[in-house]
């Protein structure tokens, strides 16, 4: 799920020079649907399948493979989300460390950092060091900052074959880090080092020593209280605490009252937002004008969190009119599920949709300023492809039309 206290940055470039669960359960709470759940008490979740069930349970235990609870034990590659306590609310507030894998830790202030490791004292799982092979970047809190959207576009360019520093003054600066300390970093720009404070900085981006490989196997992403994210293989969950093992290796723990919740990649849930559509077809509907809305992942076109019908969503697409998305399926999915509907932030627009599986219509409908999302649940056996269409509609005009496919996922046999 997408961190909280700051912008994500894109993969980090290369760098030179350094089924049904046997327990009833589940609500599909906050990857797809944003409901809060109360707050966890006396070891009490709410387990949310795949298919988007869910019930409040006792949580005993936990395990590589799966769940203790006081009914019985459930598999974890049956489980698509625990919810411990609500959501925590979006901040831009404190230096945060971006890592390689996409995690983001929030309020995670540097301690010390050679050429090779750099050491940070970061909210819920205390001072950590990690190899720099690890990072992506870092972003720093200081009382003046370049504007949101030029600092998105320093952690969204393409990859550097430099190490990368953006002040506050938007000024972007290549050459090479030589320490971290407590209170600023030292970097050598042609040949000429120089100590930046801290809060004379907006951001830093490593240029990595090695291509990153995600790991395959089931993996948990953890969402925490104060808004981090971290993504490991989860191993147990004793003594009120969580212990999982991180992207370097390591052993991390985290305090059970520290967590929001965890969802579970690597199982039987994929949603369509972490895999690259085979075709990303989009055209305004005057000839000639150029796309201004571009879609997005776990985002409305408009770049704003998907709320349909006043009801908000945490993952899927946002797209605007004509878009046309493919994925290349191979046959190995079992269903399709998706809410689809206008984003409340669409100014009045109006707008057609249609699912193809394999060239045939499988569902169609018009969206509408106001209706509650439509919910598909499409059998996908044997599928090949699977293409999401937004047309102009019946208005015939591309003005407002912000369609999202919330929750869109696909489950596997």
């Amino acid at each position: 799920m997408s961190g909280s206290c700051v912008r994500p940055p894109p993969p980090a470039p290369s760098r030179k020079g350094r089924g049904n669960i046997a327990v009833p359960v589940f609500l599909f709470f906050s990857l797809c649907a944003g409901v809060v759940a109360a707050e966890s008490a006396n070891g009490e979740v709410t387990l949310v399948t795949p298919e988007g069930d869910e019930q409040r349970h006792t949580l005993k235990g936990l395990s590589e493979t799966e769940l203790q609870l006081e009914l019985g034990a459930v598999p974890l590659k049956d489980v698509a989300v625990i919810v411990f306590a609500p959501r925590p609310a979006p901040s831009t507030e404190g230096t945060a460390m971006h890592l390689r894998n996409g995690d983001v830790l929030c309020n995670a202030a540097p301690i010390a950092g050679d050429e090779a490791k750099l050491t940070f004292k970061g909210g819920a799982l205390g001072e950590v060091k990690l190899d720099y092979k690890f990072l992506a970047a870092v972003t720093f809190a200081g009382k003046e900052l370049p504007a949101a959207d030029a600092l998105e576009a320093f952690l969204k360019a393409p990859p550097p074959k430099e190490d990368q520093l953006l002040t506050a003054k938007g000024e972007t600066v290549s050459g090479y880090l030589e320490k971290f300390t407590g209170k600023d970093l030292s970097f050598n720009s042609g040949g000429q080092s120089r100590a930046y404070p801290y809060e004379q900085l907006a951001a830093f981006r490593f240029a990595p020593l090695e291509e990153y490989k995600p790991r395959a196997e089931l993996r948990g992403a953890i969402e925490l209280r104060d808004g981090s994210r971290v993504t490991g293989k989860l191993l147990e969950l004793t003594e009120g605490k969580l212990k999982f093992e991180a992207l370097n290796g390591q052993i991390w723990a985290l305090a059970v009252e520290t967590l929001s919740n965890i969802a579970f990649k690597g199982g039987k849930l994929v949603y369509l937002s972490e895999l690259a559509p085979s075709l990303a077809e989009e055209k305004p509907y005057v000839g000639g004008m150029p796309v201004v809305y571009r879609w997005q992942r776990d985002r409305s076109a408009l770049g704003t969190r998907m709320i349909i019908a006043a009801k908000p969503y945490e993952r899927g697409l946002g797209v605007h009119s004509f878009a046309r998305l493919e994925y290349d399926l191979a046959g190995q999915y079992a269903k399709f599920l998706s809410d689809v509907g206008l984003d409340d932030a669409a100014a009045g627009g109006l707008c057609d949709w249609k699912v193809l599986l394999d060239g045939k219509e499988a569902a169609a409908g018009t969206a509408k300023p106001g209706r509650k999302a439509e919910a598909l649940r499409l059998d996908l056996k044997g599928v090949q492809q699977l293409a999401l269409i937004c047309d102009y509609g019946p208005d015939d005009s591309d003005a407002g039309d912000c369609l999202d496919w919330a929750g869109a996922r696909l489950l596997k046999p």
